[in-house]
C-alpha cells in the first residue's frame, strides 16, 4: 500500500530523534549554575522572608532600663516567658562583667553590655585618651577579666558615642575619627587577650544612621572589628514638641538598610514609645501604643536580619521641666497585652548562645 507524504514525514522525524537519543546528544540549559560560593561571616541566611518570618527562635527578645533587676521578675511574670537578652551599660572604672549582666547570665540570658567612658568620683575620658594608648593596661585588665569569666554577652564600646548621655547631663567625648580610634584599639587589645565569649557590636542612634551627625559611614568602625549592627530609637511623640509619630519601620529602616549594605545582622539596642495620650494628648488614641507594638512586630519578622531586639523599660525624667516619658511596656493593659501577645510569638522566642552566633558564621 502506498505511504502518504504525511506518514513519510512522520517517519522521517521518528528516526532523527531515535539518532539523537542514540548518539547522547543532550540539550543544554542556558540557565546559570547556582552560586557555591559560602556565606559570608555576618551574613544571614538566604532564604525567602515569608518563611523566616515564621521560623521559631529567630529573634531573641530582650530588656533594659534603670534597676532592671528589679522590675525584671515582674516584668516576666506579666509576659509570661523569660527575656532572653538583658541590657545594662557599665561605667568605664567599674568592673565587667558587673552584678547586672552576671545575674542575667544565672538567669539564663545573654547581657548585652556597653562599656562607657563616664567613670563614677572621676571625669569622663575622651575617645582620644583611649586611642593615645594611656588605658590600655586598664583595657587589658577588663578583657581578662571578661575572658575569665566565661560569661556570653553582647558587648560595645561606647554605645551612641555621637550623642552626649543622660539627655546631655553626660559630654559626648569626641569626633568620629576618635571615636574609631578608640573602639579599634579596644576592640584590638581584646583580640590579643583571646577573648571569644563576646559578640562585639556598633552601636549607634537611629538618626545617624538617617544621616545626620555625619552618618553612619563616619562612626562605625571597620567592619571586621564588630559583627552586628546596632540602633537604639524612641517615639517621644507626642510629649516632644515637633516629633513625628514615627512608625517602628519608619524609625528603624534606615538602620536596616545599612545592616544589609555592610552584610551585617541587626540588633535593635534600645527602643521605647510613648502612650499616644500622653503629656495631655487628649487626641491620642489609647490603644496607639499597643498597635504601634503591634506593627513593629510585624515589621520585624519582613526584616530577617533583625536577630536581637532589647525593649527599654522605665521612665525618663531629664526630659524637660514638668515632662516624664514613660516607656514602660505595661503603661497600659493594651500596651501589656500587645507586648505579651508579640513576645509569647514563637518568632520571638530565639534564646542562647548558640542560636545568636548561629547568624554570625
Amino acid at each position: 500500500m502506498a505511504t502518504s507524504p504525511r506518514a513519510r514525514l512522520a517517519r522521517l522525524l521518528l528516526l532523527a530523534a531515535a539518532v539523537l537519543i542514540l548518539s547522547g546528544c543532550t540539550v543544554t540549559s542556558t540557565r546559570p549554575p547556582a552560586s557555591s560560593t559560602p556565606s559570608r561571616p555576618g551574613r544571614i541566611p538566604s532564604l525567602p522572608i515569608a518563611s523566616i518570618g515564621t521560623r521559631p527562635g529567630h529573634v531573641l527578645w530582650g530588656i533594659g532600663g534603670g534597676n532592671v533587676l528589679a522590675f525584671l521578675p515582674r516584668l516576666e511574670s506579666e509576659i509570661g516567658r523569660p527575656f532572653a537578652v538583658v541590657r545594662k551599660y557599665s561605667l568605664w572604672n567599674a568592673a565587667i562583667p558587673g552584678t547586672v549582666a552576671l545575674a542575667a547570665a544565672a538567669r539564663g540570658a545573654i547581657p548585652y553590655v556597653s562599656w562607657e567612658l563616664y567613670r563614677q568620683n572621676a571625669p569622663s575620658l575622651t575617645f582620644a585618651d583611649v586611642a593615645d594608648g594611656s588605658q590600655d593596661s586598664w583595657i587589658r585588665t577588663q578583657a581578662e577579666a571578661i575572658k575569665r569569666s566565661g560569661v556570653h554577652m553582647l558587648f560595645t564600646f561606647m554605645h551612641e558615642p555621637e550623642f552626649s548621655q543622660g539627655q546631655g547631663a553626660k559630654p559626648q567625648a569626641g569626633p568620629p575619627s576618635e571615636y574609631v580610634a578608640a573602639f579599634e584599639r579596644v576592640h584590638r587589645i581584646f583580640q590579643q587577650v583571646g577573648v571569644t565569649n563576646v559578640v562585639w557590636v556598633a552601636d549607634l542612634g537611629e538618626s545617624t544612621f538617617a544621616g545626620l551627625d555625619g552618618g553612619p559611614d563616619a562612626w562605625m568602625p571597620p567592619a571586621a572589628d564588630y559583627s552586628m549592627v546596632a540602633a537604639d530609637g524612641y517615639v517621644k511623640w507626642p510629649c516632644e514638641p515637633g516629633r513625628a509619630n514615627l512608625s517602628f519601620a519608619q524609625l528603624f529602616g534606615p538602620a536596616e538598610a545599612f545592616a544589609r549594605s555592610v552584610d551585617k545582622p541587626l540588633m535593635i539596642g534600645e527602643v521605647g514609645v510613648q502612650e499616644f495620650d500622653a503629656c495631655g494628648n487628649s487626641g491620642g488614641a489609647p490603644d496607639g501604643k499597643a498597635r504601634w507594638i503591634d506593627a513593629a512586630a510585624a515589621t520585624i519578622r519582613r526584616w530577617p536580619d533583625v536577630r536581637v531586639v532589647c525593649w527599654t523599660y522605665g521612665s525618663n525624667y531629664k526630659f524637660g521641666p514638668g515632662v516624664t516619658l514613660v516607656w514602660n511596656e505595661d503603661s497600659s493593659p493594651q500596651a501589656l497585652s500587645a507586648f505579651r501577645t508579640a513576645g509569647l510569638d514563637s518568632y520571638f522566642r530565639g534564646s542562647g548562645w548558640s542560636n545568636l552566633t548561629a547568624a554570625l558564621r
